[in-house]
């Protein structure tokens, strides 16, 4: 998108760009939240909550540097005392849940995938430290107009109210 490619584009926030102008919904916010995902066979698996200093020797596989989860990665650590250990980047979440299952690193993922991995043997755990959720936002090039389609697109996805999916069981 910043290289005109495309118009617009749904977002994690924080954005790095500055050249692209940020929209959210004004219903709702959208957001996800970063767990610690490892084998069920990681010695630190057993935890039920874990502080990021306990992943100061851990050995990591992350999203890559265009995502905003390497660079939090990358903060935190620094300010518990460590470099983290990168040793797999990739920017497809599916090849880096089967490094973590392979060579059993641990990664900082959405806790949002889960449900379309509970088939493998891994465990997410939650992390004591601060990191507030990711705000999911709509973004698209600033002093740049919009084409019809796309402007009706923004238009939609910030500014009409979306339903919480029902969880009441209906009987027939």
């Amino acid at each position: 998108m910043v290289n005109e490619e495309l118009e617009i584009g749904i977002v994690s926030y924080p954005i790095v760009e500055s050249n692209l102008e940020i929209e959210r919904n004004i219903f709702h916010v959208f957001h996800y939240d970063a767990y610690v995902l490892m084998h069920k066979d990681h010695p630190l698996a057993t935890k039920e909550i874990i502080s990021i200093k306990d992943l100061k020797n851990e050995t990591f596989s992350s999203m890559s540097k265009d995502y905003v989860l390497w660079h939090v990665l990358k903060n935190i650590a620094r300010e518990n005392g460590f470099n983290c250990k990168i040793n797999f980047m990739s920017n497809n979440h599916d090849v880096l849940i089967n490094n973590v299952l392979t060579d059993k690193s641990v990664a900082l993922l959405p806790i949002q995938l889960r449900e379309m991995y509970n088939h493998l043997p891994l465990v997410w755990i939650p992390i004591k430290d601060k990191i507030k959720p990711f705000d999911i936002v709509v973004v698209h090039k600033k002093n740049k107009p919009l084409s019809p389609a796309a402007a009706l697109c923004l238009e939609f996805i910030t500014n009409h109210k979306i339903s919480e999916p029902s969880t009441k069981s209906i009987s027939l």
